[in-house]
């Protein structure tokens, strides 16, 4: 059930959220967010967690620490 929910995720992402679109995003430990454009549409991974890739960064970020810019 949860990769179906998280595939789901992912879609709707992609959605409002297309290749090339501006986006911010914040991890763990870094203080505030960085902006990025978005290099990769959002895809399940293995495991189930659905992950996009922003210019600048070379693993996968979850979708749900990926914002819209406001």
């Amino acid at each position: 059930m949860r990769r179906r929910t998280e595939q789901a995720q992912a879609e709707e992402f992609n959605r409002l959220h297309p290749v090339g679109s501006e986006v911010r995003y914040r991890l763990a430990g870094m203080r505030g967010h960085k902006v990025s454009t978005m290099r990769s549409p959002a895809f399940c991974m293995g495991n189930g967690v659905a992950v996009a890739w922003v210019e600048g960064h070379s693993r996968g970020i979850p979708v749900g620490k990926i914002l819209p810019m406001e």
